[in-house]
């Protein structure tokens, strides 16, 4: 058999919770207990975006406790950027993942002259690019020092491209 007092005096409470802390009052309001508990929602987002192919926290192939904690703190700093450029590029409404793929098609042309030194420009980005850099406040120089720096990518390059 159903109480529908019961059941009508209990339904006053859908949809409120109760927040539990060893606070006083005098420490904190519930104001502020409420924003701070809304507030573990951009924890949980910051550890969900640590573990997306963004930032790959996981999986750790490392087994030194010095590595591990570099490794950490590498990608702890890297969330700080993606959220710092979550931040500039909001009125763009692009995420941080299609804003750096956006830059990522920024190129350089090297430019060798005999007798001097050699050097790589920068190209125009595209106008996509131009607006990202501006909301962070990003002027690019005309041209970078060559020094003959090789990076190793993931991607393994076809062997005429190597040569490059």
């Amino acid at each position: 058999m159903i109480d529908e007092e019961k059941q009508k005096e209990l339904s006053q409470l859908d949809g409120c919770y109760a927040l539990k802390t060893d606070l006083t009052s005098k420490q904190i309001n519930a104001e502020e207990i409420h924003a701070r508990y809304k507030g573990l929602a951009e924890v949980e987002k910051a550890f969900r975006t640590m573990k997306t192919a963004l930032l790959e926290i996981r999986p750790i192939y490392v087994r030194k406790a010095n590595r591990t904690r570099a490794h950490v703190f590498i990608i702890m700093l890297a969330y700080m950027l993606v959220h710092h450029l979550r931040h500039l590029w909001r009125e763009i409404e692009l995420t941080p993942e299609e804003g750096i793929a956006e830059l990522a098609s920024i190129c350089t042309i090297k430019v060798d002259i005999p007798g001097n030194t050699a050097y790589q420009t920068i190209m125009d980005p595209k106008p996509m690019g131009r607006l990202l850099l501006k909301a962070a406040d990003v002027v690019l120089p005309f041209s970078i020092p060559n020094l003959n720096i090789v990076v190793d990518t993931r991607k393994k390059l076809v062997p005429e491209r190597k040569s490059y």
